[in-house]
């Protein structure tokens, strides 16, 4: 009898408990705990899966200045296909693949705290050149819009930004031609593409200016042989 009474006793713990998971809407194993501090054990998990792809990007907080990164992409920062699809890509399997062939590769950079979206940065490499795209989501995990901001195309252009407390993108796109190697100490004429986004109340960035500057390079070895403005 005491045997019987235990098991119904533990049978009724865990179906209390599943309800308890189930109406915190969790999804993997793992515990809980309720308002009064009492850790409950269920066979969910508090997070949802967009709440598990967010915690892969390191918190950052504005104003930030982002720079294309070339060779600073560790193995565990890569976002596999399947996340890419899900999140940034809104289910459309051929934003994953490049226009002359092959797949790009997705890595993990960056989550930015607003009142009212959520907002990432990453990085998408290709045989050519990298991008550092942001993306703003509702809190719910619904992808608003992207905006890419800034990036590096070998021998053609680099691209850089900043991102002040009022979330204004002054992004600058130097472009300096094919036929410039990275290793060159030639001073060159580059132009300039400076524009600027401000993210609306709806989560999309809009083009708020944009402006062509030129002036004269140089590669500076010190900074992975990125140009710099001669002073």
């Amino acid at each position: 009898m005491k045997n019987e009474f235990y098991m119904k006793t533990i049978i009724f713990i865990i179906f209390i408990c599943t309800i308890s998971c189930a109406n915190n809407g969790q999804t993997n194993t793992g515990s809980w705990k309720n308002e009064n501090g009492d850790t409950l054990f269920c066979t969910d998990s508090a997070k949802s899966s967009f709440e598990n792809f967010l915690t892969k990007f390191v918190p950052t907080s504005i104003p930030v200045a982002i720079s294309p990164l070339l060779d600073k992409f560790p193995f565990e920062r890569e976002l596999n296909r399947n996340e890419a699809l899900k999140y940034l890509c809104n289910d459309k399997n051929e934003c994953l693949k490049e226009p002359g062939g092959g797949y790009y590769q997705h890595y993990y950079m960056n989550i930015f705290s607003t009142n009212r979206f959520t907002i990432v940065s990453y990085y998408r490499t290709s045989s050519i050149g990298l991008d550092c795209i942001l993306t703003s989501f509702t809190k719910q995990g619904k992808k608003m819009d992207e905006v890419i901001i800034a990036g590096q195309i070998d021998n053609i252009s680099q691209m850089e930004a900043n991102i002040d407390s009022s979330f204004s993108i002054v992004s600058q796109n130097i472009v300096y031609g094919e036929g410039k190697t990275l290793i060159t100490s030639d001073t060159l004429k580059a132009q300039k593409f400076i524009s600027i986004f401000s993210l609306s109340d709806s989560g999309k960035f809009i083009l708020k200016d944009k402006r062509k500057e030129e002036g004269l390079y140089v590669f500076d070895k010190k900074q992975n042989f990125r140009l710099v403005k001669l002073k």
